[in-house]
């Protein structure tokens, strides 16, 4: 089999032909959509804002030593936000006395709420989104302010109180500080009323303190070898000589002066600091402030419906198109000319639309048939609508006629090929209507056409023209009836459905002769390969311009291979999309083994979503008629195998 290379043409046409999958799956796809989001939890979200700052007051140098480690404040305050103190104050602002009258529903609306607030810092800012969902559009709002609220209470109770704490510790260790100081301070006078100290010792101390300063500026620059060195050096150790030999009332007395400074220096800072810690606490300033409340949201963040059908319409789109070129993979038949010359290696004669009664039923026709084979008589098919079969009869001008023209045209009768048998690969394709209409048109070229009803199992022929079976084929094997009183011709046309008017109307009529089946035999494959069957066909050769046989498909049965090589050529004919591709390779397969000669393949029943390439000359869609005003078709008997289409 031939493998071909997809191109945008036949994408086009695939997903033409499997529209239905397309839309039915995007329809399925967005209803589901539709359905799962109407069936969601609307989330609502509310968003309110706040900007947190460094304290300008007095009280701001209290807490830096306590904040220095501190690596983003902003994120720390962002965690407090959304602690569980911030949520019991939400909820105490929401339902004030819940806590006292129900706590477990107290501690359970806390978890509802906890898990509903989400601080976010807003980069390279010192401002904080402070987000919440809730099911309710106001209810999100009202979580998110007071949120905020509680947020800037806390904060400023936790100001307060680091306060608080502040000046109590700098009370008490002012207090400590007092007390050292006043002990120092009472020593020393002591010692100065007694006169047993006269304080050289902290003259001495001093000079130390000095030289060792001078020394340690020096030694950077010089050696231990100058001469400045050696003399500081020198100092150095006379006088601590001399501070050794002083008596211990000395260094004592300079121990408590000595002491005596610190408490003071540390007295005054302690005042200072606790001016400010009482300053901080009477102050009451938050660090943090709301720049922004949060508005009742006018739409749900989820579903997005909108949204969601939208994605759920691309997403079918999507599916249905996969599943589109799924099905086309997994359908076997063929159903483009390309394919079918491709796989029998044989052109395709012509392309027959779907028109008539059976164009309404589309495909449920195989249905309808077997439904109609056991419906009763008044239900089947009334003789005007077998004649709609006709359609190179009842409108010549017709799309499909031009059709069986073009067929005929393709056929190429001349006298070394006037008998053509049509058939199909399986039943129900249509071999019987293509045989009428290509007699029909056929004729009215002028040329003597016999049409030969050799389907002795379901015959239609007699059917399609509104004759009497009996009478025909079979009887004339038989030797019952003559072959020239069983051709039915323009007499019994006129004597029967057609009538006189129409047969008036209808003068092709004249060269064209009808053998019906007749009655149905118990052994059909041997009535139609027996030497009276080919006689038989030798004597119609004879007599007629073309020979068209109506026989029975090719894969049930084998009355075709008995008669194809007695024939000029096959005509098969296949409904588009009917049977499998290896159906069809198998009747060429018989056709061949037989020795009879395929001409070519028709398409059948092509509806219009199965569209031929553009290099095709008839598109059936458009309805060409080619004729003139008034013409009629010609009376006039012509060479056989002549004609315009």
């Amino acid at each position: 089999m031939a493998q071909y290379e997809l191109s945008l043409s036949d994408y086009w046409r695939i997903l033409r032909k499997r529209l239905y999958v397309v839309v039915g799956t995007l329809a399925v796809i967005v209803a589901t959509t539709a359905f799962y989001l109407q069936r969601q939890t609307p989330v609502y979200q509310a968003e309110a804002k706040i900007k947190l700052e460094q304290s300008q007051a007095i009280s701001a140098g209290l807490f830096g030593g306590f904040q220095s480690y501190q690596e983003n404040p902003i994120v720390t305050e962002s965690r407090v936000i959304e602690s569980r103190s911030i949520a019991e104050e939400v909820v105490r602002q929401q339902h004030p006395t819940l806590a006292k009258t129900d706590p477990a529903q107290f501690q359970s609306s806390v978890d509802h709420v906890q898990g509903r607030i989400r601080a976010e810092p807003i980069s390279e800012t010192n401002i904080v989104r402070i987000v919440t969902t809730a099911g309710k559009a106001h209810e999100a709002a009202e979580i998110a302010n007071l949120a905020a609220e509680a947020y800037i209470s806390f904060n400023l109770k936790e100001k307060n109180k680091q306060a608080r704490t502040v000046r109590e510790f700098v009370e008490s260790q002012l207090a400590q500080t007092e007390t050292r100081l006043n002990e120092s301070e009472e020593q020393l006078r002591r010692m100065r009323e007694t006169g047993t100290a006269t304080g050289i010792a902290n003259v001495l101390q001093s000079r130390i303190l000095d030289l060792q300063t001078q020394l340690a500026n020096l030694l950077p620059k010089l050696t231990e070898a100058h001469p400045d060195i050696i003399r500081l050096r020198e100092q150095l150790l006379k006088l601590e000589a001399q501070l050794r030999e002083l008596p211990a009332g000395e260094l004592e007395f300079s121990r408590l002066t000595r002491e005596v400074q610190a408490n003071e220096k540390a007295y005054g800072t302690l005042r200072g600091r606790l001016e400010e810690a009482r300053i901080a606490e009477a102050e009451k300033i938050a660090n943090a402030s709301i720049i922004e409340l949060a508005p009742v949201p006018g739409a749900p963040i989820h579903p997005r419906k909108r949204l969601g059908i939208a994605i759920g319409g691309l997403l079918g789109l999507l599916v249905g198109c996969i599943l589109a070129f799924v099905v086309e993979t997994l359908d076997t038949s063929i159903g483009t000319i390309e394919d079918v010359e491709a796989l029998l290696g044989v052109p395709v004669l012509a392309v027959i639309p779907n028109v008539g009664r059976e164009e309404r039923f589309g495909p449920y026709r195989s249905i309808r048939r077997r439904l109609m084979r056991w419906a009763p008589q008044r239900l089947k098919p009334t003789p005007h609508e077998n004649k709609m079969a006709l359609h190179s009869h009842t409108d010549p001008h017709s799309v499909a006629s031009e059709a069986y023209r073009i067929l005929r045209t393709n056929i190429k009768f001349s006298p070394e090929r006037k008998m053509v048998l049509v058939t199909s690969a399986g039943p129900g394709e249509g071999k019987s209507t293509v045989t009428s209409n290509l007699g029909i048109v056929t004729a009215q070229t002028g040329a003597r056409t016999a049409l030969i009803g050799a389907d002795l199992r379901r015959p239609e022929l007699d059917r399609i023209f509104g004759l009497q079976r009996e009478g025909g084929l079979t009887e004339v094997l038989s030797g019952e009836v003559p072959l020239e009183r069983a051709m039915r011709g323009l007499s019994d046309f006129i004597l029967g459905k057609f009538g006189y008017d129409e047969a008036v109307k209808s003068p092709y009529l004249a060269n064209l002769f009808l053998l019906t089946p007749g009655r149905l035999p118990d052994n059909p494959v041997e009535q139609v390969g027996s030497k009276v069957m080919q006689e038989l066909l030798s004597r119609l050769r004879s007599q007629y311009d073309v020979v068209l046989v109506d026989s029975p498909p090719l894969l049930p049965v084998a009355d075709s291979l008995m008669l194809a090589p007695s024939t000029d050529g096959v005509v098969l004919v296949y409904e588009v999309g009917r049977i499998s591709r290896a159906a069809l390779l198998r009747a060429k397969t018989q056709l061949e083994s037989v020795g009879a000669k395929l001409l070519g393949v028709v398409l059948n029943h092509v509806r219009p979503e199965v569209q031929t390439q553009p290099r095709d000359y008839y598109y059936y869609r458009q309805r060409y008629a080619y004729r003139r005003e008034g013409a009629e078709a010609p009376a006039a008997k012509q060479p056989a195998g002549t004609g315009s289409s």
